[in-house]
C-alpha cells in the first residue's frame, strides 16, 4: 500500500513539473522564433544598405531575395518592410538607383526611378520660356523613406541652390508655377541652374512634388552630339527610301548653319561627290511655333542655306533644289517638346 502511495506522489509530481515545463518551452520557442526573425531582418538591412550604397542594383536585389527567403524559412513567411524598387526603362537602359554623381539626394530620400539617357534633350525652365539643352542626362525621381521627416519644397529647393551655388554655379530661374512653355510640372514650383567650369556647362533643375514628399532631379552635362551620320548611311536611305531626316542646326529664328552640324554638310558632300548622278532636293521643316508664314520662309531659307554650303564646296547648283514647307508637313505630335524637336529638320529627297 505504501508503494501505491509513492507511486501517485510521484507521478502527481511528474505531471505538475511536465505542466510547469511546457509553457517554459513555448517561451523559450517564442523567444528564439523572434531572435531568429530579427536577425534575419537586421541582415536584410545591412546587405541592402551596403548594396544600395555602392550602386549595385543586382548585388541589392539578390541579397534583399536571399535574405528574405531565410527569413521566410525560419520564420511564418514573414517579409522585410523595405520597399525593393527597379529602373524604368527608359531607351538606353540606363537603371542606376544611385545619385547623379555631381549632386546627392536628400537625407530622407531614396532613389525611386531613374531616366537616365547617354544623349538626349532636355527642356529647362527659365522662367518664362524652355531652353532646350543637350547632353548627358542624368534623371532621378526621389521619394521619401518610411518614419522620414517630410521637408517642404522650398526646403529642398534652397538645399539644392546652395549647393549649386558652393560649386560656383548660378540661379536660372526659381519660380512657382505649374507649368513653363508647354511643360506640366507635377507641383507648383521649380528651380532650374547652370554652372560654367572648366570650358564645360552643367545644368540642373530640380521639381518638388506632393509638398516635398518626393521630387525630380535632372541634371544635364551639356555635349555636342557626335556624328553618326555617314555619306554611305546617307545613300543607302536615299536609294532604300528616296528621303532622309537630317537634324541641322540653326542660331534660333534665323539660318546660320551652327558648327556643330557642319560635320554633317561635310557628309552630304561626300555623298554627292561619290555619286555625281545624284540629284536632291533639299527641305526645310519647322515646329509650330510661332507664326505660319513665318515658319514657311524660315524654312526656306534654311534649306537654302545648306544648298549654299554644298555649292560653296564644290557641288553643282543644277543637282540641288530647295523648298520650305514650314509646319505643314510635322512627322511627331507638336504639342510635346520632343514631337516639336523632332518637326525641326531638314530632309534630303532624291529626285
Amino acid at each position: 500500500m505504501k508503494k501505491g502511495i509513492v507511486r501517485n506522489v510521484v507521478n502527481v509530481a511528474g505531471y505538475v513539473i511536465l505542466c510547469l515545463l511546457i509553457p517554459t518551452q513555448m517561451l523559450w520557442a517564442g523567444w528564439l522564433d523572434s531572435a531568429v526573425e530579427n536577425a534575419a531582418q537586421d541582415s536584410v538591412e545591412k546587405i541592402v544598405h551596403r548594396a544600395a550604397d555602392e550602386g549595385a542594383d543586382a548585388a541589392y536585389d539578390k541579397a534583399k531575395q536571399s535574405t528574405e527567403n531565410d527569413t521566410r524559412n525560419n520564420t511564418s513567411n514573414r517579409k522585410s518592410s523595405r520597399a525593393v524598387t527597379t529602373g524604368s526603362d527608359s531607351g538606353d537602359g540606363a537603371g542606376d538607383l544611385k545619385d547623379p554623381p555631381q549632386f546627392s539626394g536628400m537625407s530622407g530620400h531614396y532613389v525611386l526611378e531613374t531616366q537616365d539617357k547617354d544623349f538626349d534633350s532636355y527642356g529647362f525652365c527659365d522662367g518664362k520660356k524652355i531652353i532646350p539643352i543637350e547632353g548627358r542626362v542624368w534623371k532621378k525621381h526621389y521619394n521619401l523613406k518610411d518614419g522620414a521627416k517630410q521637408p517642404s519644397a522650398v526646403q529642398i529647393v534652397r538645399n539644392y541652390t546652395n549647393a549649386l551655388k558652393k560649386m560656383g554655379g548660378s540661379v536660372v530661374a526659381d519660380v512657382q508655377l505649374a507649368e513653363c512653355g508647354q511643360k506640366q510640372y507635377c507641383g507648383d514650383r521649380v528651380f532650374s541652374g547652370k554652372l560654367l567650369k572648366g570650358g564645360g556647362e552643367l545644368w540642373i533643375e530640380v521639381e518638388p512634388c506632393n509638398d516635398g514628399f518626393d521630387y525630380w532631379l535632372t541634371v544635364v552635362q551639356k555635349e555636342t552630339m557626335k556624328n553618326e551620320v555617314t555619306a554611305n548611311a546617307m545613300l543607302e536611305a536615299l536609294e532604300k527610301d528616296g528621303h532622309i531626316a537630317l537634324y541641322i542646326n540653326f542660331d534660333t529664328g534665323k539660318s546660320v548653319i551652327k558648327t556643330e552640324s557642319k560635320p554633317i554638310i561635310e557628309q552630304i558632300i561626300v555623298m554627292m561627290m561619290n555619286d555625281t548622278n545624284l540629284n536632291v532636293t533639299i527641305e526645310g521643316h519647322t515646329d509650330n511655333v510661332g507664326n505660319a508664314k513665318s515658319n514657311k520662309l524660315l524654312s526656306e531659307a534654311r534649306a537654302n542655306s545648306v544648298v549654299s554650303a554644298l555649292v560653296k564646296e564644290g557641288v553643282d547648283r543644277k543637282r540641288l533644289s530647295a523648298v520650305g514647307f514650314g509646319q505643314d508637313k510635322p512627322v511627331a505630335d507638336n504639342k510635346t517638346f520632343k514631337g516639336r524637336e523632332q518637326n525641326r529638320r531638314v530632309e534630303l529627297v532624291k529626285r
